[in-house]
């Protein structure tokens, strides 16, 4: 009872990491009450909305080492129901079973944070969740936007495109090699704007069939003009690979976007991965099209030119598997995240998820380790680490062919076992060159075997 009634907060997680205990210490410092949290399970995860139950479950997460028996404590930022989060510091103590080995339950006190000096030094993982954390925090306030990561520089301008993107109802154009999320961004852009409400639909124009989307595109323009604010009419077309699209199709596309269509209420989204200009200039790109597409054109970067992103990024999609999961995987080991750290990311941002995916499904322990990371990643760093292969220097050809000489007459005597008349037979040359070339070549002639 007085641990309950406490204004210092305390908490309580059992071995499945439900909440047994929220005291009324900790229903001050998060707004929330016990009966809103209790029974729930706190999950290793990063919330981009501090405002939520799930925010509060996500710092009361003991880190692996008080499963172990080890005490631990860790810093935050313990989100409020109404308010902003406030920086605290919450230490764990396990709590043994009867048998003094098991862990049975992990209670917990938030405390203020101390002077800087007792602060300890935080591992990768807590690194990379808390940057996480203080990213989406940041991104929300600035952009209003809870499911990107974006803290490079070059990120920083796309977003600010995007929300210029959001405030018009233009076509954009999304350019950028394969697996930089050109789509994710386009759905970014449609659910923040003012049609966000209405549906988000995409083609694939390298799969879709021709028809399919003609028909589409032909339902629209048939429908009366009344209907456009219709909450079940699509609200913005999304057409990847638009290049890979036959000309009908672009023909069609071309006439949804005239400036006479504007009352028709459908957006116009493309993503490419190719260069449109010289296909324009070739014939194989519809100028009509081209013209109408580039009114806002985003850029999206190489994950390699975006490297200050990859920790939260890594940590973001592991974090994600972590939701509804028996397994919880904290983060990465020192050594694995030198090895993701150093690997050059040709597939982007689909390779980074793939890797992060797999690591997760193999991972036997809170940490993700290197023999966690799948075989085609270890692959594809040994490829880059390697570099392409060295292309073979001339040598000098009287050396070379005395090498091979030598050899030779050496394998030849080794199979004739000795017998330098059946040796020069092999070698398909008469016994007295043969000894001649072995005196040359400072061979040992030694006696003619019987």
């Amino acid at each position: 009872m007085l641990v309950r009634e406490s204004p210092t907060p305390c908490f309580m997680l059992n071995g499945r990491r439900q909440v047994l205990l929220f005291n009324h210490g900790c229903e001050l410092a998060t707004g929330w009450a016990g009966e809103d949290v209790l029974g729930q399970r706190a999950e290793h995860v990063t919330e981009g909305d501090p405002h939520t139950v799930a925010a509060v479950l996500a710092v009361l997460v003991a880190p692996p080492s008080v499963w172990h028996g080890e005490p631990a404590r860790q810093p935050v930022d313990l989100p409020h129901r109404t308010g902003e989060p406030q920086p605290r510091l919450i230490h764990f103590w396990p709590i043994l079973d009867e048998d003094q080995i098991t862990v049975a339950a992990v209670l917990g006190c938030i405390l203020t944070v101390p002077p800087p000096a007792e602060s300890e030094p935080l591992t990768v993982a807590q690194q990379l969740h808390a940057e996480l954390a203080a990213l989406r925090n940041s991104l929300r306030k600035t952009y209003g936007e809870k499911n990107v990561i974006a803290r490079a520089p070059v990120m920083q301008r796309v977003l600010q495109q995007v929300r210029v993107a959001q405030g018009t109802t233009a076509p954009v154009l999304l350019t950028g090699p394969a697996g930089t999320g050109k789509e994710h961004f386009a759905r970014m852009i449609h659910y923040g704007s003012a049609a966000g409400r209405r549906p988000f639909v995409p083609f694939d124009c390298r799969m879709t069939p021709s028809f399919e989307i003609k028909r589409v595109l032909r339902q629209i323009r048939e429908e009366p003009r009344g209907t456009a604010d219709s909450p079940l009419r699509p609200g913005a077309l999304y057409f990847a690979d638009i290049d890979a699209a036959p000309t009908d199709v672009q023909e069609r596309i071309a006439e949804l976007l005239m400036p006479d269509e504007d009352s028709l209420g459908v957006r116009v989204l493309a993503g490419t991965t190719a260069v449109l200009t010289p296909l324009v200039a070739d014939e194989q790109f519809l100028p009509e099209l081209w013209h109408r597409l580039q009114v806002l054109t985003i850029a999206l970067p190489l994950l390699s030119e975006r490297l200050d992103d990859l920790g939260p990024l890594a940590q973001f999609f592991l974090e994600e598997h972590n939701r509804g999961s028996e397994r919880q995987v904290a983060g990465f080991s020192e050594a694995a995240w030198e090895q993701l750290r150093r690997y050059p990311w040709p597939g982007n941002l689909d390779e980074l998820q793939r890797v992060i995916t797999a690591a997760h499904g193999n991972a036997t322990g809170a940490e993700i380790l290197p023999e966690h990371l799948p075989l085609g990643f270890h692959s594809g760093a040994d490829a880059f680490t390697l570099g392409p292969p060295q292309r073979p220097q001339p040598v000098p050809l009287d050396a070379l062919l005395e090498q091979v000489e030598r050899e030779q007459i050496e394998l030849a005597i080794a199979t004739a076992k000795g017998h330098m008349t059946r040796a020069a037979e092999l070698l398909q040359i008469p016994r007295a060159r043969l000894y001649r070339r072995m005196q040359q070549l400072g061979l040992e002639t030694g006696d003619e075997r019987s």
